[in-house]
């Protein structure tokens, strides 16, 4: 084991663990659907890392984890059920709000579907966002989920 003075630690992300779980439905102009194989190029041209690693996106989508919701056949936003280890029940739940409809509350409809869809298959939720991410924090807050943990980068010198 090594042992040293000589190590620095910032905070950069924080996990949420525990959330209610009050059973929600979408607002009814909301529709989701599981992404199919006609919708990996528009899956794999956002520029965002809740779609990283790009090359497990074809994968998530054979395997029923990712969600499109759509308004009058417009993608407002995608959503992320994964699970985090095959013998255990923890799924991490992830989302994307197209720019144009973001700021409008639809995180908090998409991560509260995603929850609910989770908790009715016998899986936890969890899920994490960046430590400087007020708006993602605050959307998992309003949909349930509260945070008790951070997580911490640690380097050695």
């Amino acid at each position: 084991m090594l042992y040293t003075k000589n190590f620095a630690s910032r905070p950069i992300g924080k996990l949420y663990r525990d959330y209610t779980a009050i059973e929600t439905t979408l607002k009814s102009e909301i529709t989701a659907s599981f992404a199919r194989h006609a919708d990996l190029p528009f899956l794999t041209s956002i520029d965002d890392e809740v779609f990283e690693p790009k090359e497990l996106i074809k994968k998530f989508v054979k395997g029923k984890s990712i969600l499109i919701f759509r308004i009058s056949h417009h993608i407002i936003g995608c959503g992320f059920i994964t699970k985090i280890h095959p013998e255990y029940s923890y799924y991490d739940l992830g989302v994307w709000v197209h720019p144009r409809h973001r700021l409008q509350g639809y995180a908090i409809h998409i991560l509260s579907y995603l929850k609910t869809l989770c908790i009715k298959k016998k899986g936890i939720p969890v899920c994490g966002c960046d430590i400087n991410n007020t708006g993602s924090q605050k959307a998992l807050h309003k949909a349930g989920f509260s945070s008790h943990h951070v997580l911490f980068e640690f380097s050695v010198s």
